[in-house]
């Protein structure tokens, strides 16, 4: 499996000797970015269609329902977010080959792009079309029924939907897994705020961020020393490095799943939650979802089957793991 890396932040000269390290490290690896810079490949280029039928689909619908035409661009907008599909470009490279050894792929982030909203992108963009799906495949029965004068979607919208899902699923798991994000934030309040935020995003998909700049510094300059003043090496600065206790970072799903299947009682999720304390987060149940904010951010991880038919009865926060009981509902309990 290829190796993901995201290169974050406003610092531009550290962002180029990052990159060149990454790229001389790994043979091959493919540098992806989108916006202005013309050196690398532009992620966008790697796109599927399925994006481009959900806007004419959309379009077509909005028109129909004879909204005026800067309405309709307004509310597409959304679909020609140049983040979006560059994520989708991005992450269809990565499932382009499956199975085979592919070249390491690092994405250059553009500066003007918040690198908080990007992680968190995939995720939600996979939730919007997922739940899309239904809608649309009943079209004719829960959103206009004969006679209504709104046209159906065509047929190609459903899997549009579905391509789109999978490929986010795709990329936001890499992110909750073996990707690698390096932030290298430029002087300034704007930057240091987007820093902060990136370290709830990725606190809340279990990942932890770090500025290599140190790494970086010393690829500069390499008669200056390295060590940082935790004793740490400079490589240890990367995003997803191991937590102080010795455990890599996992994302919500899987360090749910791991703490469930580690308890005598499967009605025990565990969700990895670095660098948070009890003060800093809110959890609340809606529907089949767990949501839980910080800030102003917030992540939702999907209950199993089992757990859908629980309701939470008691949480706490412990070196930067929520541990959620649940018990069963008698109410939508089987009997």
């Amino acid at each position: 499996m290829s190796a993901l890396h995201l290169v974050t932040g406003g610092d531009e000269p550290r962002r180029r000797v990052l990159v060149a390290d990454l790229v001389a490290r790994r043979p091959g690896a493919r540098v992806l970015t989108w916006g202005d810079d013309s050196t690398h490949e532009d992620a966008r280029d790697h796109a599927p269609a399925a994006l481009a039928v959900l806007t004419t689909s959309a379009e077509d619908l909005l028109l129909a329902a004879e909204l005026p035409g800067e309405v309709v661009r307004d509310l597409t907008a959304v679909l020609r977010d140049g983040d979006l599909l560059a994520l989708l470009g991005a992450a269809a490279v990565l499932a382009s080959a499956p199975g085979e050894d592919l070249e390491d792929v690092v994405l250059l982030v553009p500066p003007g792009s918040d690198p908080a909203r990007l992680v968190a992108l995939p995720d939600r963009a996979a939730r919007l079309a997922r739940s899309l799906v239904p809608l649309v495949a009943r079209w004719d029965a829960v959103v206009a029924p004969a006679g209504i004068g709104l046209p159906r979607p065509p047929a190609a919208t459903i899997d549009a939907l579905r391509a789109v899902t999978h490929l986010m699923d795709l990329l936001d798991a890499r992110l909750c897994g073996d990707a690698t994000v390096h932030h290298l934030p430029a002087d300034g309040l704007v930057e240091a705020g987007r820093t902060a935020e990136l370290a709830l995003a990725l606190a809340l998909m279990g990942r932890r961020v770090a500025d290599p700049t140190a790494a970086v510094d010393q690829a500069m300059d390499p008669a200056r020393d390295g060590s940082r003043h935790d004793g740490s090496s400079p490589d240890a600065s990367a995003a997803g490095a191991p937590d102080p206790d010795g455990a890599a970072a996992a994302a919500p799903d899987a360090a749910g799943a791991a703490g469930a299947a580690g308890e005598a009682s499967p009605f025990v999720l565990r969700l990895s939650l670095p660098g948070l304390t009890a003060r800093d987060i809110t959890l609340e149940r809606e529907d089949d979802d767990l949501v839980v904010t910080a800030g102003r951010r917030s992540r939702c991880t999907r209950l199993s089957p089992l757990h859908r038919r629980c309701r939470v009865v008691d949480a706490s926060m412990r070196a930067g793991v929520l541990t959620v009981e649940l018990e069963p509902d008698e109410s939508v309990w089987p009997r």
